[in-house]
């Protein structure tokens, strides 16, 4: 079944960035009719780094529920890419890079260590790697890096690429695209079978207001000059930044958290990137200053993401906060099977609307 721009469509999906579309291309490959409502703004998915990354953003939470469902994600994001690019006809960019998640300050040893004890822990034992080694992997590391941890299977995708391509998918499925500002759930352009709301930091004036915030990130693209590699060809971590290359030859340095609604790109935002950026790899200091731009990443109360069905029957697909890209296997599978009316994952149960019984 095709979208129809004048017939009532089984699926209205609110908000178009990277899980609206990938949400709105599932659906369509359910046959589903979907109508895809955006506000015109640019996705904050365009800034994001598209870190794989599970094992090195792993945390002792005491119950495991958001890294099992970030392993999952992991392990499921090749079939998803490849699912895009054959419906799309276009790359999402998926780069099979590795990370070393390394100490560059005194300060960092300790975290680490920690990190290498709760995947231990795990049954995922990772050996310390010293200076020579990381060096060895990443070749324009700096002498401040004293060694660290190689994870193998973290990879990334360029998120700018999987938009394009989800964009291209769209088309040829024929969804009905809109552009309009949604504010309450009773406007006529949500008249459907089923309404998923998948606004991102602007969810919380459809019905989760106190539930979900922004949390503004800011982000710094570096490009190579005179024809000359940056050296660094996978993931680069510390406690505090990121070095993400791309199959381009540039490299994302991210990223700030900020309890702030705006977007604007600030001198100490940008400055505490670049000085981390540097101190892990001096020759960045030669790097083209490409772009810097600041995005604002949906956050719940919990910091875990919002999936599924609440008392009134809307969907719910908000709250990735840092992991939004990775989240995507988890977020199609989940609304494909609360519109279908399937049973959803067990991934998906901490994540239920049903937490946030008060009204706010």
């Amino acid at each position: 079944m095709t979208a129809s721009h004048s017939k009532r469509p089984d699926v209205v999906v609110v908000g178009a960035g990277a899980w609206g579309r990938a949400i709105a291309f599932r659906l369509s490959l359910d046959g589903a009719s979907v109508r895809l409502v955006g506000d015109g703004r640019p996705a904050t998915a365009e800034i994001a780094a598209g870190m794989l990354c599970p094992w090195s953003e792993k945390v002792d939470d005491g119950e495991d529920q958001l890294p099992s469902a970030l392993h999952a994600c992991a392990r499921d994001w090749p079939a998803l890419a490849a699912r895009i690019e054959a419906a799309s006809g276009a790359s999402v960019g998926y780069h099979r890079t590795g990370s070393v998640f390394v100490a560059s300050r005194p300060e960092h040893h300790g975290a680490v260590e920690r990190l290498r004890s709760i995947l231990a822990r795990d049954g995922y034992e990772q050996p310390w790697i010293d200076h020579e080694e990381v060096s060895r992997l990443v070749p324009a590391i700096g002498p401040a890096v004293s060694g660290g941890i190689a994870l193998e299977d973290e990879h990334s995708v360029d998120p700018r690429l999987l938009l394009q391509a989800l964009d291209q998918a769209l088309a040829r499925a024929a969804v009905d695209r809109r552009e309009a500002s949604i504010t309450s759930l009773d406007d006529p352009l949500l008249a459907a079978g089923a309404v998923v709301i998948a606004a991102g930091a602007g969810s919380g004036r459809l019905g989760l207001r106190g539930r979900v915030r922004p949390v503004k990130g800011q982000i710094v693209t570096l490009a190579p000059r005179g024809g000359r590699s940056l050296g660094i060809d996978r993931i680069v971590r510390t406690p505090g930044a990121y070095v993400v290359p791309r199959a381009d030859g540039t490299v994302v340095v991210g990223a700030t958290q900020e309890e702030q609604s705006d977007t604007d790109v600030t001198v100490d935002g940008v400055l505490g990137l670049l000085e981390e950026a540097v101190r892990l790899a001096p020759g960045l200091a030669d790097a083209r200053l490409a772009t810097v731009a600041a995005g604002l990443r949906p956050a719940t109360v919990d910091l875990r993401p919002l999936l599924g069905r609440d008392d009134a029957g809307v969907i719910w697909a908000t709250g990735g906060f840092r992991h939004g890209v990775l989240l995507l296997p988890l977020v199609v599978d989940a609304i494909s099977a609360e519109v279908a009316g399937r049973s959803p994952s067990p991934l998906t149960t901490p994540f239920s609307p049903s937490r946030f019984t008060v009204p706010v």
